[in-house]
């Protein structure tokens, strides 16, 4: 038996999925097609950047917070009962003092993580697919509903998807050549930024170190252990950081107003156990898995 054979599954590199045999010259086209997508999202989610649609009720109620507050001041609890991360709203603030108090200056931040979104899923999606499979993966994510509505929005939705994005790239990269530590280090060094732009970026970073540590910690070597270790502590720290400079007085502010209040459906009802897999369903026929397009318990939405 060959050495690559006897290879253990969890060190074998991370290659991209083909469904059938294509041939180079077919290969080339569907890349070219799928970077044809990407410029196609970008465009989409430029062109409805520079339409300069009205400030909708949601994005004023944070606004109001970018108005005349220092950068102190935006880890205080945030106007009209809003959460935002704090590097979120300081770089929104530094737009504001740079180029004014405007609808196109507040979206302009969150416009260009939605951009760069559509080219960082491309990346991730070509180290995992191959062939159809990258194009339609690339289409979804050009032409999906939400990333292009929410990707405009002064709200750190798109900084959401992008640091998702960024760190599940690490970790296939690291996928892909598991014998070096060099994307955990990687990783370590962009989380601070990461986890201080989106709030949900730490469930993201705290399934990969789950995933990963198990074969990691006990056959790993030992440059590839220390830095997921590194990259676990910096998490740890970053996430603790943020949440008690910043995070805590807007918990506090804002009490139990979201969770028994407007988001409650949200909450799995722990209260009627009976009623959790019906509460499953709702959510995952829901806007979570709307993509393309969709809508609340399985509807579909008309272009």
């Amino acid at each position: 038996m060959s050495t690559e054979a006897r290879r253990p599954a969890y060190d074998a590199p991370l290659s991209p999925l083909r469904v059938g045999e294509v041939s180079e010259a077919d290969d080339r086209w569907f890349e070219r097609v799928s970077w044809m997508l990407v410029g196609l999202g970008v465009l989409v989610r430029l062109v409805r950047y520079l339409v300069d649609y009205p400030i909708w009720h949601d994005e004023a109620f944070l606004a109001a917070s970018l108005w005349d507050r220092g950068f102190r001041e935006l880890a205080q609890p945030l106007e009209y009962g809003q959460v935002a991360p704090w590097l979120f709203l300081t770089i929104e603030r530094v737009f504001v003092l740079a180029l004014g108090y405007s609808e196109l200056t507040l979206r302009l931040f969150p416009t260009l993580c939605s951009m760069a979104s559509v080219v960082v899923f491309r990346h991730l999606a070509s180290r995992v697919v191959r062939g159809w499979g990258l194009v339609l993966a690339t289409g979804v994510m050009a032409c999906a509903f939400y990333p292009i509505r929410h990707g405009n929005e002064i709200k750190p939705y798109a900084s959401d998807l992008l640091a998702a994005l960024l760190i599940l790239t690490f970790a296939v990269e690291y996928l892909r050549r598991p014998e070096s530590s060099r994307w955990w280090w990687i990783g370590a060094a962009a989380l601070p930024f990461l986890l201080g732009v989106s709030y949900p970026a730490v469930f993201v970073a705290g399934g990969v170190c789950a995933a990963a540590a198990l074969p990691i910690l006990l056959r790993g070597a030992p440059r590839v252990r220390a830095g997921f270790v590194v990259y676990g502590l910096v998490m740890t720290a970053s996430f603790l950081t943020i949440y008690l400079a910043a995070t805590v007085s807007q918990q506090r502010a804002m009490g139990e107003h979201y969770r028994v209040g407007y988001w409650r459906e949200s909450f799995p009802p722990l209260d009627q156990p009976a009623w959790i897999p019906v509460w499953l369903l709702d959510q995952h026929a829901g806007n979570m898995m709307a993509y393309p397009v969709g809508e609340r318990r399985g509807g579909a939405r008309r272009p």
